[in-house]
Order: C-alpha cells, then sequence, then structure tokens
C-alpha cells in the first residue's frame, strides 16, 4: 500500500561521481519508475538533501535530480541514524556497503557495489502488483482471538498498518455507523441500552488499534479523528418521552467507545444524520453522504499518505463470533481522493453538524 525509500548521501555521491544516472540510461529509469509512483516515499529531510547535493551535482545528473528532489515525496525527518531506520520498514534501502555493518540484517538493502546486479524490472513490477493489492481478514466463527493472531492474513494487515501509521502525523477514520452499532431499542422504542453482541467487538477493535497501529507511529503528536454519523431511522428515540435519557445513554456509550484510543490525541464526531449537507438541497440528509468506510493517513503536512477503503464495519476484533465475516481492506487511488472523497470528508469534519464531540489530548 506504501513504500519508503532511503538514499544514505554517501551512495548519491558515488552515484552522482560515477555517473551511472545518465538520463535514458538503464538505472536512470529504474529511479524515474520507482521514485515517480504515487505510492513511494523518501525519507530524510529534504532540505537537508538538496544543501548537499548542489555542490555535486552536473548537467548529466540533473534530470535524476529533478526526479529525487522535486517529483519525490518527502516524509521529512532530520538525518535519520540508522537505529531510527530500524524503527521503519524501509522498502528500498540505498547504501555502501562500508556504512553498514550488518548487511544481512537489513532488508531490501541495495548497494551501489552491486547496482549491475539489482533486479530492477523486477523490483518496479513488484512495485506495482503490491501497491494496490487488497487485504482481507476472514474472521471465523467460533475462532479463539488468538488464532487468528497467527494467521498471515492477520500478520499482512497488521504490518501493512503499522507501516502506514508509521509517518503518518494524523489519521481519519471514518464509518458512519459505529455510534448506532453502540447501542439498541428496547420495548418498541421506549429507550435504549448498550449492544452487548455488536458494541464489544467496536470497542475491542478500537482498543487494538491504538495499542497495535498508532503505537508504531514515529510523530509523538499524532491525531486520530474518528467521524460517524446518527442515523435518522433512529429518530424515534430522541423523539419520544425518554429522549432525555435515551440521547445520554447514546451520548454515554459512544464516549465510552471513543476512550479505548487512550493515550493519543484525539477527537470523535458523531454527526447529525437528519442534516442537510448542502444548504441549498434540503432533500439530501448527512447521512446518506458518503456511505463507504474509510482509514485516511495524512502526513506532518497534511497530504495524504493513503486512503483505505474497508467493507463491513469497524468491529473485526472479535473473540468467538457467531458467524462467519471477511473484512476488506483495499487501497484506493489519491485521485479518488481529491475529486470525491476529500469535499465530503470536509463538509462531514464541519462542527456545526455535530450532535456531539469527544476530545482527547495526551
Amino acid at each position: 500500500m506504501i513504500f519508503f525509500s532511503y538514499f544514505s548521501k554517501d551512495f548519491l555521491s558515488l552515484l552522482l561521481k560515477k555517473k551511472l544516472v545518465k538520463k535514458d540510461t538503464d538505472t536512470f529509469h529504474f529511479f524515474k519508475d520507482l521514485l515517480r509512483s504515487e505510492h513511494v516515499y523518501l525519507v530524510g529531510d529534504k532540505s537537508e538533501y538538496r544543501e548537499y547535493l548542489k555542490d555535486i551535482a552536473t548537467d548529466e545528473s540533473y534530470h535524476f535530480l529533478n526526479i529525487l528532489l522535486v517529483q519525490g515525496k518527502w516524509v521529512n525527518t532530520q538525518s535519520p541514524s540508522h537505529e531510527y531506520l530500524k524503527n521503519v520498514n524501509i522498502d528500498y534501502y540505498f547504501d555502501v556497503k562500508k556504512n553498514i555493518s550488518n548487511p544481512d540484517g537489513i532488508i531490501n538493502l541495495l548497494t551501489i557495489d552491486k547496482i549491475s546486479d539489482w533486479k530492477k524490472d523486477e523490483i518496479i513490477d513488484n512495485l506495482y502488483k503490491e501497491c494496490d493489492r487488497t487485504l482481507e481478514l476472514k474472521i471465523k466463527a467460533n475462532q479463539n482471538l488468538a488464532i487468528l493472531q497467527k494467521t498471515k492474513q492477520y500478520i499482512d494487515f497488521v504490518n501493512c498498518f503499522e507501516k502506514l501509521a508509521s509517518f503518518s502525523s494524523s489519521i481519519i477514520i471514518y464509518d458512519k455507523y459505529i455510534s448506532s452499532q453502540l447501542i439498541y431499542v428496547k420495548n418498541a422504542g421506549s429507550y435504549v441500552d448498550y449492544n452487548h453482541s455488536l458494541g464489544k467487538a467496536y470497542n475491542d477493535t478500537l482498543k487494538f488499534f491504538s495499542d497495535k497501529i498508532l503505537s508504531k507511529s514515529l510523530n509523538k503528536n499524532l491525531h486520530c479523528k474518528i467521524i460517524c454519523i446518527f442515523d435518522p431511522r433512529h429518530n424515534y428515540i430522541i423523539n419520544n418521552k425518554n429522549k432525555i435519557e435515551n440521547s445520554k445513554m447514546y451520548e454515554d456509550h459512544s464516549r465510552k467507545f471513543f476512550s479505548n484510543l487512550g493515550k493519543y490525541n484525539g477527537s470523535m464526531q458523531i454527526k447529525d444524520g437528519n442534516k442537510a449537507p448542502d444548504k441549498e438541497d434540503m432533500y439530501e440528509n448527512l447521512f446518506d453522504l458518503l456511505h463507504d468506510r474509510y482509514f485516511l493517513f495524512f502526513d506532518h503536512d497534511e497530504n495524504l499518505l493513503r486512503m483505505v477503503n474497508f467493507k463491513n464495519g469497524f468491529d473485526f476484533i472479535k473473540e468467538r463470533p457467531k458467524k462467519t465475516k471477511r473484512y476488506m481492506f483495499t487501497p484506493e487511488k489519491r485521485s479518488s481522493y481529491e475529486e470525491v472523497i476529500l469535499p465530503k470528508i470536509e463538509i462531514l469534519k464541519d462542527k456545526e453538524k455535530d450532535m456531539f464531540s469527544f476530545q482527547n489530548h495526551a
């Protein structure tokens, strides 16, 4: 879904001095295909690299440096050490042999002395094959959670989402159904109570996401926003004689769910699904604005790192479920986010459309 690349300064210096990236060479086209992918991000301080490279740049290296420093996408970190890089799953680690005391300890190490042996076409083919790969979690009926955690599906899912979180500064979880699934209606609408059969899985999933995924972020000020929507089909629970008690119960169970975020900065907005997203069209309600569920990962400049469409709900961590259920996690194109999803998310962020909201400050 997302790929990280690291270049040591020694590697780049030799690359330029040996004139290995002259335009139209196979090495130049390899880096062009790699770095222009919308899913590949460079790890390091771009301004620091720019300053370093300006003294060794040549006319022959202009096109390569333009791809690296202008067209390439960077997650800026100041001079990452080898210890720091160990905490990041680097997919393309470009360095020189003398800098690596234990080459076997670095996965995906590509050293300049072996550049003629690199399987360049295979690397690029694998990038395009893996970048949009859908992940699936099959949660089997009566399966113990400990068994699920040993499956390849679960391990692949966790590794992928840990990686997405590693350089994220903010994350949005959008599932309009969350708050509605936490409660159920008793006595033909007279009052509501906690939905034990569904609510526990939602609570456990957010706790898992906090403990296992958010904990992998290298950003100490990470912020996680959760957005869901009050379902207008539940209007009768807030429009009867018990509306005060019901509203409080609805809010309390949403607040309890949100508390599973734990120590991380975050917020939860429960939107009023009865409101109109467009003041000029009163025939549409907010609940119908965006049906699909999404994870959205952003860098420190609020640029999208990745958007993942997920199906079947934010309740995929379950202990001995009664039914088998499949959960799909499909990465989507940046263009889909910019053209379709972003305008809707901006509407959903509007605090005027909140029924109620919570904040958590670490």
